[in-house]
């Protein structure tokens, strides 16, 4: 008896060796390739990134595309008054998700910026939304470019040049994020924000990808890039195609899905988003200040939705709300891409609403936020007409440029 005993003491004494042994060479081996292949930029670069400070005048200049685009992706600024080219004590800055473009949760961004009386920021994440020189305007982005432009490096350095131009266009910027572009406002929030971040709002934020072989998989092909740059891109993209192929294709969900986002390109493109995730693991997102509001699908199969919980559990502010939106597909709604007239027309309302009330309560005292309508008032009230880049927020309705 005595024997088995110490032989199960053994044995569980092993087992937590190995554990912790096996959690010294993870952190050991993230900062380790971290050190031979940087993604994230270094905070004396992003805080260089930040400088100077843009003017009002100087937003619509700085962010106009020099790069064919489809309609409608380009990034957009919409002034809260039109014609008013001036600061809001509030911007918001929306920040879009993978392979799509501003277009994605339209028009959730605009309807909060709205309702707050805030100018709107409407980025463009590198590589996203992008056509083919000899393409016509209205075509759909093009997936090899997704994957010449949409490097790690480039979307974090896009995360900062979002909260650059927020910073000219309001006094207080409230960020916005879909999906990846979620999980960059989080790494904002953490690392980069300093009393100017206002507040988040989150819609099915991306901290892991929801596909079995996302745990399993991470820790190889991070490890790949200790590798010289010629042999580590090629073997990456060899492995990645070896295991899903060498094409990714997206379910088409109607002409407007297809028209702005990326639903074909090359499965290496993932590489870059799965260098992004692995860098965005090691931020503290306890140093998340700003009040909080998270939607998601609790059925969502695109993003690892424990993970996201448990992120939001670990948000360093006080204020945070948890908002659970079921959307299946039976019911006609995509259930990762919430709040969008595009395809989710029926948890748009309900998601606005509640970012609305959210800010409000965090943000309205004494800055007469209180008296302004709701999203769904704004969307019955207004009058159907175009949206574009450098427009009016009051003569609002969708989203689309048609």
């Amino acid at each position: 008896m005595l024997q088995t005993k110490r032989q199960a003491l053994v044995a569980a004494g092993a087992i937590s060796t190995l554990l912790v042994a096996r959690e010294i060479l993870r952190r050991v081996g993230r900062r380790l390739v971290e050190a031979v292949d940087p993604v994230a930029p270094a905070a004396a670069e992003a805080r260089a990134l930040l400088e100077p400070p843009l003017t009002c005048e100087d937003v619509e200049a700085f962010v106009r595309e020099t790069k064919p685009t489809t309609e409608g992706a380009a990034k957009s600024v919409t002034w809260a008054t039109r014609g008013l080219r001036r600061p809001t004590e509030f911007a918001v800055v929306y920040i879009h998700g993978w392979a799509a473009c501003r277009q994605e949760i339209a028009p959730t961004p605009q309807l909060l910026a709205r309702a707050l009386g805030a100018n709107l920021y409407c980025h463009r994440l590198s590589g996203h939304g992008r056509r083919r020189e000899e393409s016509a305007p209205a075509s759909s982005p093009d997936g090899d470019i997704l994957l010449r432009e949409a490097t790690p490096g480039r979307l974090f350095r896009d995360a900062l040049e979002a909260l650059r131009v927020g910073r000219a266009l309001g006094d207080r910027v409230i960020l916005v994020g879909v999906s990846t572009g979620a999980a960059l406002c989080t790494w904002l929030a953490a690392t980069q924000a300093g009393d100017d971040v206002a507040a988040l709002v989150l819609v099915s934020p991306c901290f892991g990808l929801g596909h079995p072989l996302y745990p399993l998989l991470k820790i190889p092909f991070a490890a790949l890039r200790l590798l010289p740059a010629v042999l580590c891109r090629p073997l990456r993209a060899a492995a990645i195609a070896l295991l899903l192929g060498r094409t990714k294709r997206v379910f088409q969900r109607g002409a407007e899905h297809a028209r702005f986002n990326a639903l074909v390109y090359p499965q290496a493109a993932l590489l870059h988003l799965l260098d992004v995730l692995f860098s965005l693991e090691r931020v503290d997102v306890a140093r998340v200040a700003a009040p909080t509001f998270v939607a998601l699908n609790e059925r969502d199969p695109v993003i690892d939705v424990a993970r996201a919980a448990a992120l939001f559990h670990r948000l360093g502010c006080g204020s945070k709300q948890f908002f659970c939106c079921p959307v299946d597909e039976p019911d006609g709604g995509d259930p990762h891409v919430l709040a969008s007239q595009m395809l989710s027309p029926a948890s748009v309302d309900a998601i606005a609403d509640a970012a609305i009330l959210f800010v409000r309560a965090h943000l309205g005292r004494g800055h007469g936020l209180e008296r302004r309508r709701s999203g769904a008032e704004l969307r019955r009230g207004a009058s159907y007409g175009p949206f574009g880049s450098f427009t009016g927020l009051d003569g609002l309705t969708r989203p689309f440029p048609f």
